[in-house]
Protein backbone atom coordinates (compact mmCIF):
# COMPACT_ATOMS: atom_id res chain seq x y z
CA UNK A 1 0.00 0.00 0.00
CA UNK A 2 1.52 3.64 -0.79
CA UNK A 3 1.12 5.17 2.13
CA UNK A 4 -0.30 8.33 0.18
CA UNK A 5 -4.28 8.04 1.68
CA UNK A 6 -5.86 10.94 3.75
CA UNK A 7 -3.92 10.43 6.68
CA UNK A 8 -0.81 11.25 5.39
CA UNK A 9 -0.60 14.46 6.04
CA UNK A 10 -1.65 13.59 9.60
CA UNK A 11 0.46 11.25 9.85
CA UNK A 12 3.78 12.89 8.89
CA UNK A 13 2.66 15.84 11.17
CA UNK A 14 2.53 13.44 14.41
CA UNK A 15 5.92 11.69 13.36
CA UNK A 16 7.74 15.07 13.35
CA UNK A 17 6.01 15.95 16.73
CA UNK A 18 7.46 12.59 17.95
CA UNK A 19 11.03 13.47 16.59
CA UNK A 20 10.38 16.54 18.48
CA UNK A 21 9.81 14.58 21.17
CA UNK A 22 12.05 11.43 21.59
CA UNK A 23 14.61 12.61 19.04
CA UNK A 24 15.41 11.41 15.03
CA UNK A 25 17.88 8.62 16.42
CA UNK A 26 15.10 6.98 18.70
CA UNK A 27 12.19 7.52 16.05
CA UNK A 28 14.42 6.31 13.24
CA UNK A 29 15.08 3.20 15.72
CA UNK A 30 11.51 3.30 16.15
CA UNK A 31 10.99 2.91 12.64
CA UNK A 32 13.16 0.13 11.74
CA UNK A 33 10.55 -2.86 12.07
CA UNK A 34 7.89 -1.23 10.30
CA UNK A 35 10.51 -0.70 7.37
CA UNK A 36 11.31 -4.57 7.95
CA UNK A 37 7.36 -5.63 7.82
CA UNK A 38 7.31 -3.90 4.03
CA UNK A 39 8.97 -7.29 2.71
CA UNK A 40 5.93 -9.40 4.21
CA UNK A 41 3.43 -9.44 1.60
CA UNK A 42 0.35 -10.00 4.05
CA UNK A 43 -1.73 -8.73 0.96
CA UNK A 44 -1.28 -12.56 -0.55
CA UNK A 45 -2.71 -13.95 2.62
CA UNK A 46 -5.47 -11.78 3.33
CA UNK A 47 -8.85 -11.89 1.64
CA UNK A 48 -8.99 -10.51 -1.04
CA UNK A 49 -12.05 -8.04 -2.45
CA UNK A 50 -15.00 -10.69 -3.94
CA UNK A 51 -13.41 -13.34 -1.75
CA UNK A 52 -15.55 -14.34 1.24
CA UNK A 53 -14.46 -12.41 4.48
CA UNK A 54 -13.90 -15.38 7.28
CA UNK A 55 -16.71 -15.19 10.07
CA UNK A 56 -15.54 -14.37 13.46
CA UNK A 57 -17.21 -13.53 17.16
CA UNK A 58 -15.24 -10.94 19.49
CA UNK A 59 -15.81 -9.67 22.82
CA UNK A 60 -17.19 -6.00 22.90
CA UNK A 61 -15.89 -3.35 25.41
CA UNK A 62 -18.61 -4.57 27.77
CA UNK A 63 -18.00 -7.90 27.57
CA UNK A 64 -20.92 -8.74 25.26
CA UNK A 65 -20.41 -11.82 22.23
CA UNK A 66 -20.30 -9.92 18.55
CA UNK A 67 -20.27 -12.13 15.38
CA UNK A 68 -19.38 -10.41 12.15
CA UNK A 69 -22.73 -11.76 10.63
CA UNK A 70 -24.82 -10.76 13.15
CA UNK A 71 -22.77 -7.18 12.91
CA UNK A 72 -23.79 -7.62 8.72
CA UNK A 73 -27.52 -8.07 9.23
CA UNK A 74 -27.33 -3.73 9.79
CA UNK A 75 -25.10 -3.30 6.91
CA UNK A 76 -21.32 -3.53 5.58
CA UNK A 77 -18.82 -3.60 8.34
CA UNK A 78 -15.76 -1.53 8.44
CA UNK A 79 -12.92 -4.17 9.89
CA UNK A 80 -9.75 -1.87 11.50
CA UNK A 81 -6.62 -4.06 12.80
CA UNK A 82 -5.50 -2.33 15.84
CA UNK A 83 -2.24 -2.77 17.06
CA UNK A 84 -2.46 -1.58 20.87
CA UNK A 85 -3.43 2.06 22.80
CA UNK A 86 0.19 1.98 23.08
CA UNK A 87 0.83 2.93 18.96
CA UNK A 88 0.33 6.50 18.42
CA UNK A 89 -0.26 5.23 14.50
CA UNK A 90 -3.10 3.03 15.77
CA UNK A 91 -4.68 5.99 17.63
CA UNK A 92 -4.07 8.57 14.73
CA UNK A 93 -6.14 6.47 12.43
CA UNK A 94 -9.03 5.66 15.08
CA UNK A 95 -9.34 8.98 16.20
CA UNK A 96 -9.98 10.47 12.14
CA UNK A 97 -12.58 7.29 12.28
CA UNK A 98 -13.63 8.36 15.73
CA UNK A 99 -14.56 12.20 13.65
CA UNK A 100 -16.48 10.89 11.05
CA UNK A 101 -18.34 8.68 13.32
CA UNK A 102 -21.65 10.71 12.08
CA UNK A 103 -20.75 8.88 9.02
CA UNK A 104 -19.43 5.60 9.89
CA UNK A 105 -21.28 3.74 12.34
CA UNK A 106 -18.35 1.65 14.98
CA UNK A 107 -18.44 -0.89 17.37
CA UNK A 108 -15.40 -1.70 19.80
CA UNK A 109 -14.73 -5.17 19.68
CA UNK A 110 -11.58 -6.85 20.80
CA UNK A 111 -9.27 -9.93 19.29
CA UNK A 112 -7.94 -11.59 22.16
CA UNK A 113 -5.09 -13.59 21.05
CA UNK A 114 -5.10 -12.17 17.70
CA UNK A 115 -7.29 -15.27 16.59
CA UNK A 116 -9.26 -13.13 13.86
CA UNK A 117 -6.36 -11.55 12.40
CA UNK A 118 -4.84 -14.87 12.13
CA UNK A 119 -7.54 -16.12 10.62
CA UNK A 120 -7.02 -13.27 8.07
CA UNK A 121 -3.46 -13.78 7.48
CA UNK A 122 -2.29 -10.59 8.93
CA UNK A 123 -0.55 -12.05 12.26
CA UNK A 124 3.31 -11.70 12.55
CA UNK A 125 5.84 -11.43 15.70
CA UNK A 126 7.13 -8.58 17.11
CA UNK A 127 11.15 -8.98 16.86
CA UNK A 128 13.10 -9.28 20.30
CA UNK A 129 14.94 -5.97 19.69
CA UNK A 130 11.72 -4.19 18.53
CA UNK A 131 9.87 -5.48 21.65
CA UNK A 132 13.36 -4.15 24.08
CA UNK A 133 13.07 -0.96 22.76
CA UNK A 134 9.07 -0.78 23.36
CA UNK A 135 10.18 -1.72 27.07
CA UNK A 136 12.86 0.76 27.61
CA UNK A 137 10.34 3.40 26.19
CA UNK A 138 7.70 2.24 28.43
CA UNK A 139 5.82 -0.01 26.54
CA UNK A 140 5.49 -3.58 27.55
CA UNK A 141 3.12 -5.44 24.67
CA UNK A 142 2.97 -8.16 26.91
CA UNK A 143 1.35 -6.18 29.68
CA UNK A 144 -1.30 -4.69 26.70
CA UNK A 145 -2.05 -8.17 24.94
CA UNK A 146 -1.55 -10.57 28.48
CA UNK A 147 0.31 -12.66 26.83
CA UNK A 148 3.97 -12.99 26.02
CA UNK A 149 3.67 -14.04 22.41
CA UNK A 150 4.83 -10.98 21.27
CA UNK A 151 1.93 -11.54 18.12
CA UNK A 152 0.31 -8.10 17.05
CA UNK A 153 -1.56 -7.54 13.60
CA UNK A 154 -0.62 -6.03 10.65
CA UNK A 155 -2.21 -2.60 9.91
CA UNK A 156 -5.10 -3.76 8.01
CA UNK A 157 -8.63 -2.05 6.99
CA UNK A 158 -11.62 -4.12 5.46
CA UNK A 159 -15.19 -2.93 4.57
CA UNK A 160 -17.26 -6.31 4.44
CA UNK A 161 -20.71 -6.46 2.43
CA UNK A 162 -23.46 -9.17 2.18
CA UNK A 163 -22.96 -12.58 2.35
CA UNK A 164 -19.16 -11.68 3.69
CA UNK A 165 -18.13 -10.11 0.74
CA UNK A 166 -15.07 -8.42 0.91
CA UNK A 167 -15.72 -4.95 -1.13
CA UNK A 168 -12.73 -2.84 0.06
CA UNK A 169 -8.76 -3.60 1.63
CA UNK A 170 -6.19 -1.39 2.72
CA UNK A 171 -3.05 -3.62 4.19
CA UNK A 172 -0.08 -1.85 4.83
CA UNK A 173 3.23 -3.95 6.14
CA UNK A 174 4.36 -0.90 7.65
CA UNK A 175 2.34 -0.08 9.94
CA UNK A 176 3.10 3.67 10.35
CA UNK A 177 0.78 3.89 7.09
CA UNK A 178 -2.51 3.46 7.39
CA UNK A 179 -5.82 4.90 5.01
CA UNK A 180 -8.40 7.11 6.62
CA UNK A 181 -12.30 7.37 6.30
CA UNK A 182 -12.46 9.29 3.20
CA UNK A 183 -11.13 6.19 1.58
CA UNK A 184 -13.68 3.97 3.80
CA UNK A 185 -16.38 5.96 2.52
CA UNK A 186 -15.40 5.91 -0.49
CA UNK A 187 -15.68 1.70 -0.35
CA UNK A 188 -19.00 2.29 1.50
CA UNK A 189 -20.56 4.29 -1.53
CA UNK A 190 -20.94 7.51 0.84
Amino acid sequence: MSHETSLTRSTEAMRQGLRDTYGADTIALADRSGQELRGVDFAARAPKVGERAPGFELSGARGERVALDELLGAGPVVLVFYRGAWCPYCNLQLAAFRDRLDEIEAAVLSDTGNAVARSYGLEWINPGWHAAFQREHGVDVTAFNGDDSQRLPAAATFVIGPERRVQYVAISADYRWRVGPEEVLAALGR
